[in-house]
């Protein structure tokens, strides 16, 4: 698409060449928004799902980065010698924070109040960590503090369509609700996004070189695998499938590290057996949603991710190496992220230690969840 691009008041050859490289690729972007394979836009976080907003700042953005080449290409005009108060805009008020440049991305659309009202970006004070509770059993259901994690879960996954299914899910494991999942317990309209999104990946399977998750890497597993291997051929021919793909479902993030504004389908089912038919068109998803950290189904009698199950063992980060069980505070502080600790994750790690000794002593909360979802 051809775009109305605002006129550059810096000059050179550097800023030509720039200028025309930039207008090239942001007109590709544009042209490209809706169809690249790179996943459904509800995972991307407003407001850059909206396109039209997308076309305004890559317009603006060429005003900025043209500005930025003529000052670094050291030839004279506007733009050079590069200072604040030589800014394409007038910053220089005196009644400015120093952090202006953290507080300028605290509010969407008012950035104007936020500079004149030196507005507080600082994080809200941390929800408490849930902690085990020896006396709260399947029965109870999540606690109030574990149904505040999972909400703020949902609030970090607004607008993407694996957000209910996680939700349903961690509800529950948490009341040791064992039936299989399937589509009648998800929103269609979800469903549909998620299974766009799982056919973008089969229809470029041989494109992907690089899978995100913790089995790929530069040396590790495709984002695409078959898998069809792992069923017998009865049981192939019980769901019409033709052929079953492991699918990755983590997605590049900040610095190739998947997060919530770009991912949402890792959070839930991380690796995920795809069923397909004779043109490999997506018809189902199964997978098993349990943790290493908490509990993890027993498929020692032979049955398949995502069927019914009728035993669940301690996952293997509630253990040691050499086989000696960890309690709750290890098995949080291994599985730790910086600034969060272990929150999301302490759900089932609470919940695996809490109720009648725990998991390692007969006890313990929580169960896995089967999923097998059609579309």
């Amino acid at each position: 698409m051809s775009l109305t691009w605002p006129d550059i008041p810096f000059q050179g050859s550097e800023v030509t060449a720039f200028a025309t490289a930039y207008k090239e690729l942001a007109e590709a972007i544009l042209d490209d928004y809706f169809n690249a394979p790179i996943g459904h836009l509800a995972d991307m976080v407003l407001p850059y799902k909206e396109k039209l907003v997308m076309e305004k700042l890559l317009q603006e953005g060429l005003f900025y980065a043209c500005f930025i080449i003529q000052q670094r290409s050291g030839t004279s005009g506007p733009g050079t010698d590069f200072v604040l108060g030589n800014s394409p805009i007038d910053i220089s008020d005196p009644d400015l924070a120093p952090e202006i440049i953290r507080r300028l991305g605290c509010k969407w659309g008012d950035f104007e109040a936020s500079f004149q009202n030196n507005m507080k970006c600082s994080p809200p004070e941390p929800e408490p960590t849930p902690e085990p509770e020896p006396d709260r059993c399947c029965e109870d259901g999540p606690n109030p503090l574990e149904g505040a994690t999972i909400n703020s879960i949902a609030a970090a996954m607004v607008g993407n369509p694996w957000s209910g299914m996680l939700t349903t899910l961690l509800n529950r494991y948490l009341n040791c609700q064992t039936d299989v999942l399937t589509s009648n317990d998800l929103n269609s309209n979800d469903l549909q996004k998620i299974k766009d999104d799982l056919q973008k990946i089969i229809d470029n399977k041989d494109r992907y070189t690089l899978d995100y998750g913790h089995q790929g890497g530069l040396h590790g597993r495709k984002k695409v695998v078959d898998n069809t291997g792992s069923y017998s051929a009865s049981k192939l021919a019980s769901m019409g499938a033709s052929k079953v793909y492991s699918v990755s479902t983590y997605k590049p993030g900040f610095f190739g590290i998947p997060t919530p504004a770009a991912n949402g389908g890792h959070y839930v089912v991380g690796y995920v057996d795809v069923v397909v038919d004779e043109n490999d068109q997506v018809k189902c998803i199964r997978d098993d949603f349990d943790f290493e950290y908490g509990w993890v189904m027993d498929r020692s009698d032979g049955s398949n991710i995502g069927d019914p199950y009728s035993d669940k063992k301690p996952g293997s980060e509630t253990k040691n190496p050499d086989g000696s069980n960890r309690t709750a505070e290890e098995v949080c502080a291994a599985n730790s992220a910086a600034l969060i600790g272990c929150k999301g994750r302490d759900l089932a790690i609470n919940s695996f230690f809490g109720c009648d000794g725990g998991g390692h002593n007969g006890g313990g909360r929580g169960a896995p969840v089967p999923i097998n979802v059609c579309f």
